[in-house]
């Protein structure tokens, strides 16, 4: 993802929850609408300890806060990963096209 297309997803969420008042902490079905999975990857993804979750009472709640930092972290996976596929790409690609030397 482009700095660009960040810029873009950050000026779509400031245009939905303008004047919206959005809650400090949501639950796992919420959570999971909003970032288009389903509940049970929500749940592993806390499991796993890649997004962070606390009980208030009985109930399960992961902090806003906590939910942006873990799609931050996601992107920044993401762009890291396209980085290094446009550095290494060239290399790999003058490997594979490169002769085979015999005898070496």
């Amino acid at each position: 993802m482009s700095t660009a297309s960040l810029a873009d997803l950050a000026a779509d969420v400031d245009r939905v929850t303008k004047g919206a008042e959005i809650p400090l902490a949501f639950n796992v079905p919420a959570t999971a609408r909003m970032i288009g999975v389903s509940t049970r990857t929500v749940e592993l993804l806390i499991a796993s300890g890649q997004l962070a979750s606390l009980h208030i009472g009985r109930c399960r709640r992961i902090r806003r806060v906590d939910l942006e930092d873990y799609l931050a972290r996601q992107v920044a996976a993401e762009v890291e990963l396209e980085h290094m596929h446009v550095e290494l790409m060239p290399a790999e690609a003058m490997r594979l096209l490169r002769p085979h030397q015999k005898g070496a």
